[in-house]
């Protein structure tokens, strides 16, 4: 009866424990907001599992990623559609926010910015942003380039001074 209330008391701790531990926020930075972190979950649609979706970002996005993990399709009314992208780059764990439409989730594709007629690296990338946004760190307006980091949607590549993602 004893080494039944024992087990009885450890299963209690360790559902305690557990209920109390967010498995769910290791994907997101450390340093972001738990607000924001809302945001995003708020925003999930579905995770990715296309093998040819991750290669693809890979290779075309080599500048930002060694490794992508996960891929998560999102939706934000103010936003659009976009990939939630975690990965690594150097040993680095990081994140990035790709611009996508619907097309592309429901194909596990990456079609949003044509690779095919660009030289992959360097390249500097655009980004994009809802109309306003209660996070300072969050990058607000059109596909631009940016002057000042801040945290947006990749929307397009730099050349000739242009943003373009054909």
């Amino acid at each position: 009866m004893k080494n039944l209330f024992y087990l009885f008391a450890i299963t209690a701790f360790a559902f305690t424990v557990v209920s109390f531990t967010s498995f769910n926020n290791e994907k997101y930075p450390e340093n972001l907001p738990s607000e924001y972190v809302e945001v995003l979950k708020g925003d999930f649609i579905k995770t990715m599992e296309s093998n040819s979706l991750f290669t693809s970002i890979e290779t075309n996005f080599v500048s930002l990623f060694d490794e992508v993990t996960t891929i998560d399709a999102q939706y934000s009314n103010n936003a659009g559609y976009y990939y939630l992208v975690v990965g690594s780059k150097t040993g680095q764990e990081r994140f990035e926010i790709l611009k996508t439409d619907k097309a592309d989730i429901d194909n596990g594709t990456y079609t949003y910015i044509d690779f095919s007629n660009m030289e992959v690296m360097p390249m500097q990338f655009c980004s994009s942003g809802p109309a306003f946004s209660p996070f300072p760190f969050v990058c607000t307006g059109p596909c631009q380039v940016r002057t000042t980091s801040c945290l947006g949607a990749i929307c397009g590549i730099l050349v000739n001074g242009q943003c373009v993602n054909e």
